[in-house]
């Protein structure tokens, strides 16, 4: 395993922290903001982490919004 691989618990810990992240702020801005971060991330399975995460958050707050 070399020093330029990223695990996958490191990647799943700092895909469910961001996540955690997106709930807290409770913002569709910051879907917009994912999305941009998904178009910079540097590997395609970080963008594919990222644009699943919006996804999900998308659906999440929309929900939340219909219950209120």
């Amino acid at each position: 395993m070399d020093d330029k691989s990223i695990s996958f618990f490191d990647v799943t810990r700092s895909s469910v922290s961001f996540y955690m992240f997106l709930i807290s702020l409770q913002s569709t801005l910051i879907v917009s903001a994912c999305n941009n971060l998904a178009s910079l991330a540097i590997s395609p399975q970080l963008y594919i982490i990222c644009k699943r995460l919006c996804a999900l958050f998308a659906r999440q707050s929309s929900r939340q919004s219909t219950v209120t």
